[in-house]
């Protein structure tokens, strides 16, 4: 009997839940590459690269839309993006994270990276780099060669384009395990807007 009355008790709270809130690919934005820099009003300033599908691939034709905005805490600042769009956003296929470059050098990165990891549709081997000078910028910018949304910067920090000994390539993991251990500094490639292009060269190292 008490069997038989725990069944019944499983199957009534079944009734009750809700569905599973899977999001068809129709009603979702994907997240390309975010921005984080220092806010005027608040402390996160946050950019989200968003590709917008389109049947061309050509060079030049890839589409994308950049919103930002301004909060105390990232997760925050996404809540309030999605108040201004129609869709879903879907970071499962965010590739790059772009720190501006005062942010790292004047502010603690280790709830920037506890939001990243915490988050269990971001990839750990998520690429890191540092925008010069705001990680804004490099999201806005549009190189005429590129194809699909934020794939030459994908292309160059990953190592799958371009081949350069000053291209650095870090990941989120790497980049986490060094800014919580001691005897290893950790280092970000700097990327600078050159009017349509991407500059890579430099390097930031933070102790």
């Amino acid at each position: 009997m008490v069997k038989s009355g725990l069944l019944w008790l499983a199957v009534s709270l079944l009734l009750f839940q809700s569905a599973c809130g899977f999001k068809d690919i129709d009603n979702r934005f994907f997240v390309i590459i975010v921005g984080i820099d220092e806010g005027k009003e608040h402390l996160y300033k946050v950019s989200l690269m968003l590709a917008i599908p389109s049947p061309r691939t050509e060079p030049g034709e890839a589409k994308s839309v950049v919103i930002t905005k301004e909060a105390d805490t990232i997760a925050e600042a996404v809540r309030l993006m999605k108040s201004n769009v129609d869709k879903e956003f879907d970071f499962g296929q965010t590739k790059v994270f772009v720190i501006g470059k005062s942010f790292a050098e004047h502010q603690d990165l280790s709830d920037t990276l506890d939001w990243m990891f915490r988050r269990r549709d971001i990839q750990q081997i998520s690429l890191l780099a540092v925008g010069s000078p705001d990680a804004e910028s490099v999201l806005k910018t549009n190189p005429k060669s590129q194809r699909i949304p934020g794939n030459d910067l994908i292309l160059a920090l990953s190592g799958s384009g371009t081949q350069s000994p000053y291209i650095l390539r870090e990941y989120l993991f790497d980049f986490y395990r060094r800014i919580h251990s001691h005897g290893i500094d950790a280092y970000l490639p700097i990327i600078e807007p050159e009017e349509d292009n991407l500059v890579i060269n430099r390097a930031l190292v933070l102790k």
